[in-house]
């Protein structure tokens, strides 16, 4: 099963969902839409684990990693729960 948003673990890291975020939505001022995946979890293995990340062939405007590109300097990422049917150029320009 899944566990809830912020559930500590057994081992004392804290597990966060990354949920996809329609950048724009809450702004009077409109960009376009751009479909938005935030590393907000790191473990031993990884630097960052993107969950519910689902990519078609149609999909444009993808946007992986930290609202603050500054930090943006994993090397090391993952997908759980995610299908890539194509890999979109802005994965690999985010890190």
């Amino acid at each position: 099963g899944q566990l809830p948003y912020g559930t500590p673990t057994h081992i004392g890291q804290t597990i966060y969902r990354s949920q996809p975020n329609y950048g724009g939505q809450q702004r009077y001022n409109a960009r376009p839409r751009q479909l938005e995946y935030k590393c907000i979890e790191g473990n031993l293995q990884y630097d960052c684990v993107f969950y519910d990340v689902h990519i078609d062939m149609q999909t444009q405007d993808v946007y992986f990693g930290f609202e603050d590109i500054t930090l943006n300097n994993q090397k090391i990422v993952t997908f759980k729960n995610s299908t890539m049917r194509k890999l979109p150029a802005a994965l690999l320009a985010s890190f």
